[in-house]
């Protein structure tokens, strides 16, 4: 399956996972290229503008937040929302989380940054750790149907837990009954849900 990037099976994202590398590049590049051209148009101000993505999508904006260092260096975007995803090569974010239980969430943040940018193809050790600061202190809005036929919510949960590790601040919810099979955004409570949290991190002065 192929729209952001290739993917060889949703019930098992880490199988034959190198086949989602080039698409993964090119997608990040594609997104960060969007959000400089809209920092601009803020004129500087990133702290207003927010990501948000559903199913490969969420996959690719969670990737976005955490490579956003080797082109945005420790600008901090206004947040994250993203539905009905996971978080591709979660297998080899969650051997870094926890090979580093004591450290920082910077230091965290870091290191799967780092290993990330590293699968990418890019030179990650350029980045200064204080730059992955922003990583961690963009908040993260996460939500899944129970019942998504397309992508299970354990994938869901398996993001959110990584992401919470690194100590990034994640909002989850879960949902019965949407549309499309449960892989679509429950309404109106998901609706309002993503509506508080935009508010409760919207930079409008």
């Amino acid at each position: 399956m192929d729209a952001w990037f290739d993917i060889y099976s949703l019930t098992n994202t880490d199988e034959r996972q190198e086949l989602q590398t080039e698409g993964l590049k090119e997608s990040v590049g594609y997104v960060l290229d969007i959000v400089e051209k809209e920092i601009a148009l803020l004129d500087g101000r990133a702290e207003r503008l927010f990501l948000g993505g559903m199913s490969q999508g969420m996959a690719t904006i969670l990737w976005t937040l955490l490579c956003s260092p080797i082109r945005l260096g420790g600008t901090r975007l206004g947040g994250v929302v993203a539905f009905c995803g996971w978080l591709p090569f979660a297998g080899q974010i969650e051997a870094i989380v926890e090979s580093h239980p004591d450290s920082s969430a910077v230091d965290k943040s870091t290191q799967v940054g780092r290993h990330l940018l590293k699968i990418l193809g890019y030179t990650p050790l350029q980045i200064e750790e204080r730059e992955f600061d922003s990583v961690v202190s963009t908040p993260v809005f996460l939500s899944h149907g129970t019942d998504d036929a397309w992508v299970d919510v354990a994938l869901g949960r398996q993001a959110r837990q990584l992401i919470r590790q690194m100590g990034i601040q994640t909002e989850w919810r879960e949902y019965l009954g949407a549309d499309n099979d449960g892989h679509w955004i429950k309404e109106p409570e998901g609706i309002d849900d993503l509506v508080r949290f935009l508010q409760s991190h919207a930079h409008i002065n």
